[in-house]
Order: structure tokens, then C-alpha cells, then sequence
């Protein structure tokens, strides 16, 4: 094996790895919740918000904001996965919007409730994540994923005319609905890219 082509494995390797880090993301961020409602027996998921539970102040807000921070770090690296993995100028937007989104996360961390910012900066990351889901629908239209495109197209119609016309009982239980659109969308995203990969003889789901 020639140098270069040990550099150029060892890169397959490093992006191998990175497609794996939107679900890694996803479950950090269910067990940053689930901790969270462990160690405030007070939180109600039917009134109030998910960040309830990080507001300034309280004792244990440290595992939520400490949890939403390694949970946006870890969804930031997966952008290394979806500029690979895909080639059209378009591509660049939708990874560029996708990661504007996740620094919102990173800041709702280091800005919790009870900071001046908390409120618009929660606001604007559910609603660059619906960006998110649109632009890499047209992103992947572009590139001839259609399946695809239109399915992440569902998740962005899903989150929205979920988001705007349901009436939710608390903010904690449309951040979940909206969680649970991203899953979707981290697990839509794996199957694909695992599907590039095999055609190019490397797996990352056997």
C-alpha cells in the first residue's frame, strides 16, 4: 500500500465513521432529555418547555445544558458526512444551513433559559432544521435521489404543518413531535449515504 492510498483509506475511514454521527446525535439528545426529566421529578412534559429543566439557576441544570452542548458538537461534525457525500453546488447551502442550525443548539446550551437570547435563539433552530430538511430535499432532487428527496421534502411538510396547525398541550411536547421529525430525518440521511457507500465497496450498516 502506497502512502497515498493509506491517507485516502484512512479518509473513507473518518467519513465511514461521520455518517454514523447524526443518529449518535439524535440518541445523545433523547438521553439528555430522559436524564434531565430523572433528575427533576418536578418537570410536567404536559406544560412547560424541555428547557424548563436548564433554566438559570437550577441546581441540576448542568445535565441538560451540558447534554444539549455534546449533543450539538457531535451534530456539527456530521456535516463532514454531507459534504462528502454529495457533489451539487446545491449541496453546499443545505450543509451550510444545516450547520447555522446546530449552532443555534450549541448557543441555546451556553444561553438557557433565563438569558435574554434563549427564547429566539430555540425558535430559530426548529425552524432552520425545517430549512434544513427543504434545502436537502432540492439537494438531493438535484443529485437524482428522488426517494430521497421527496422524503425529506415529507419531513420538512411533517415538522411545519405539524409545528403551525396542531395545538399543542405544552412547548415540551412539540419539541418532541419536532425531535422526532429529526430522527426520521438523521435515519432517512444513514440509509442513503450507506447506499453511496456500498457503491463505492464500503459499508456502513452490514
Amino acid at each position: 500500500m502506497t502512502y497515498l492510498q493509506f491517507i485516502s483509506d484512512e479518509v473513507m475511514k473518518v467519513m465511514r465513521l461521520s455518517c454514523f454521527l447524526g443518529v449518535i446525535a439524535i440518541a445523545l439528545g433523547l438521553l439528555t432529555i430522559g436524564l434531565s426529566i430523572l433528575v427533576n421529578p418536578w418537570f410536567n412534559i404536559m406544560e412547560g418547555a424541555l428547557s424548563d429543566m436548564g433554566r438559570v439557576g437550577l441546581p441540576t441544570s448542568w445535565v441538560f445544558n451540558s447534554g444539549l452542548l455534546l449533543t450539538s458538537l457531535v451534530a456539527a461534525a456530521y456535516v463532514y458526512c454531507l459534504t462528502k457525500s454529495f457533489r451539487h453546488p446545491a449541496s453546499h447551502v443545505a450543509a451550510g444551513i444545516y450547520l447555522v442550525s446546530v449552532t443555534h443548539l450549541t448557543l441555546i446550551s451556553l444561553f438557557p433559559e433565563g438569558t435574554k437570547p434563549h427564547l429566539i435563539l430555540s425558535f430559530e433552530f426548529f425552524l432552520m432544521m425545517m430549512f434544513t430538511y427543504l434545502t436537502y430535499s432540492i439537494t438531493l432532487w438535484v443529485e437524482g435521489f428522488r426517494t430521497h428527496s421527496l422524503l425529506s421534502f415529507l419531513a420538512f411538510i411533517t415538522a411545519l404543518g405539524g409545528s403551525a396547525s396542531i395545538k399543542w398541550p405544552s412547548t415540551a411536547l412539540l419539541e418532541l413531535f419536532n425531535v422526532g421529525v429529526m430522527a426520521y430525518w438523521y435515519l432517512l440521511m444513514l440509509q442513503l449515504t450507506n447506499k453511496l457507500m456500498k457503491k463505492n465497496n464500503l459499508t456502513l450498516i452490514n
